[in-house]
């Protein structure tokens, strides 16, 4: 009865965000009966929308596309993969500013650093969706 209780104040709380921990529990829980060709689907358009959405709001990564001469149109899915370019930590470090998203304002991100065991700590940032999904 008090996990019961415990979890429909939890669900009614966390309703109240446009993307709550609860929206994204039940969208896992449905999904995880999804065909392949529906899951296929989801991450193919989930592609599409993140290059579009790189290309359009985030300078350096628009840049790197450019001189690859990428058009987000030209992202179909999972076989367009090796057309995208690959940034590394040394990019993410020296083009960090320009790699942050135009259309996100400071105060709809959450920023963190990584630890650094691999030498130099590196500078994370999150919007709001992110958080909930990394929860």
């Amino acid at each position: 009865m008090r996990g019961w209780l415990y979890e429909r104040l939890w669900r009614s709380k966390s309703r109240l965000t446009e993307l709550s921990i609860a929206k994204v529990v039940d969208f896992l829980s449905a999904s995880q009966y999804w065909t392949p060709s529906q899951i296929q689907e989801l991450r193919d358009r989930k592609l599409r929308e993140l290059v579009a959405h790189a290309y359009n709001h985030i300078p350096f990564y628009r840049q790197l596309l450019d001189v690859r001469g990428v058009n987000p149109q030209n992202i179909e899915g999972l076989q367009d993969l090796p057309k995208l370019p690959v940034i590394t930590k040394e990019m993410f470090r020296d083009h960090w500013q320009e790699l942050r998203a135009r259309d996100l304002p400071d105060q709809d991100v959450s920023f963190y650093r990584t630890g650094g065991t691999t030498g130099v700590p590196m500078r994370i940032a999150r919007d709001r969706v992110g958080d909930v999904w990394g929860t």
